[in-house]
């Protein structure tokens, strides 16, 4: 209350008018959402005081994986350890996207993909009946696959869950690098959060700017998501193999414009032809087709001709959703404008080339740790450089930027690889213990 007095007098002595309407509106604004998430941070603490208790009575602590996407579950690792440690009961929960009006076939992929690797995996929806299950009173702790609330039901929103007897934690779902992420670092939602367990030391201070609480809740852990990469079996190959992987952002004038797509998928239709002797294994964002069926883009039939005459060549390999590290693992380079794959693929130690509009987008679209990617990726600002890329550097081996990508890799992202779960892992045991 004091705060609020004090900010009231100086807002009312510097400014007038409008003007002074709107920065009363966004100070004081901010000001509540810090109090609500002190506010939370004092419920954690009871949550975790009682938590203890049941752990002092050697009692399993139940976990719930709250998944949308078989894709993006960031915590499989960590899940994995679980599954093989006596302190931890956990299982998956499966909950569709109901922001997304692919809703139910999402689900269904996502559902049938995880319940064929793990035994204990529930679904969050009935389509038979249209019913959503709250499993609030079966978790003491709740790991998200996403921060946004707007894809969620009620009974999987952290604004729910976070009322509950329940510590809330968060992996990201992709390597925050590009400046979109600063949006998401100022959701009340990601303050809502008791742990949110994220790549780096740069990141964590990209965070600390634009989150309400200013990175309290955030432990430097390295990427979770990257552990499986490891473990990936190596396939023995006679054929260069080069992954095609465009973004989904096609739209101008959006907090994330990076697609190209629109610009070279023709090109990406010659390749196969100029380039028999090698392997393409085309790799869409996700939601890239989704989009380019509306009518206000492509449309179903040029999408489904599209698609018709990418798959009829002999040495393209399509590949939609679901997990894609095997596709990492038995690849010699990527040709990409993902936000997150920026970083995923470097884990390779493999070459990757970069579409890019122009210089101007480096500056206007990527964060810091996304610029120092970018520095270990050749650039392509046509299709010149694309083809320059797979003659020079893939086919000749004439990778120049090797040495110093190795390094910045091992210097800077790969941070606890490949026992990023376990290390999230001990890190909860300890906090649980209160060792």
């Amino acid at each position: 209350m004091a705060f609020k007095c004090v900010a009231n007098f100086f807002i009312k002595i510097l400014f007038k008018g409008e003007l002074r309407k709107r920065i009363k509106n966004k100070c004081l604004g901010k000001f509540d959402e810090y109090k609500r998430c002190v506010k939370q941070e004092r419920h954690y603490n009871k949550v975790l005081i009682n938590l203890r208790k049941k752990v002092e009575r050697k009692e399993k602590v139940r976990v719930g994986f709250l998944v949308i996407f078989d894709s993006v579950f960031s915590a499989r690792s960590l899940y994995e350890e679980m599954l093989s440690n006596d302190f931890f009961d956990p299982f998956i929960v499966v909950m569709p996207d109901v922001a997304r009006s692919e809703m139910l076939q999402t689900f269904n992929d996502s559902y049938e993909s995880l319940s064929k690797q793990y035994s204990d995996v529930r679904k969050g929806y009935d389509p038979l009946t249209g019913n959503f299950t709250d499993f609030s009173d079966d978790m003491d702790m709740a790991y998200f696959d996403n921060p946004y609330d707007c894809m969620a039901h009620e009974f999987f929103s952290i604004n729910y869950l976070r009322k509950k007897d329940i510590l809330l934690f968060y992996i990201n779902y992709g390597y925050m690098l590009t400046k979109y992420s600063r949006t998401v670092f100022a959701l009340q939602e990601y303050s809502y959060f008791w742990r949110i367990f994220i790549e780096t030391e740069s990141i964590l201070e990209d965070l600390k700017k634009y989150q309400i609480i200013n990175g309290k809740n955030a432990v430097v852990t390295g990427y979770c998501k990257m552990d499986y990469l490891a473990g990936e079996k190596i396939e023995q190959r006679t054929r260069k193999t080069i992954i095609l992987a465009p973004h989904h952002s096609i739209v101008p004038n959006t907090l994330i414009f990076l697609s190209e797509f629109l610009r070279y998928s023709d090109f990406f239709l010659e390749l196969p032809n100029l380039y028999p002797d090698i392997n393409f294994v085309f790799k869409p964002h996700p939601l890239l087709f989704k989009t380019l069926r509306k009518d206000e883009f492509w449309g179903t039939e040029k999408v489904d001709n599209y698609l018709s005459k990418l798959k009829s060549f002999d040495n393209v390999i399509y590949r939609g959703t679901g997990p894609y590290f095997d596709l990492f693992a038995n690849s010699d380079a990527i040709i990409h404008d993902c936000g997150s794959f920026l970083a995923e693929y470097l884990f390779t130690e493999r070459p990757a080339c970069y579409m890019l509009k122009n210089v101007e987008q480096i500056e206007a679209m990527l964060g810091d740790t996304g610029q120092k990617c970018l520095e270990n990726c050749y650039h392509a600002f046509n299709e010149n450089d694309i083809l320059h890329f797979i003659n020079d550097i893939v086919i000749k081996g004439n990778d120049s930027l090797k040495d110093e990508r190795i390094k910045f890799m091992n210097d800077v992202l790969k941070i606890n690889y490949p026992n990023v779960g376990k290390t999230i892992l001990e890190y909860l045991i300890k906090v649980l213990r209160h060792d």
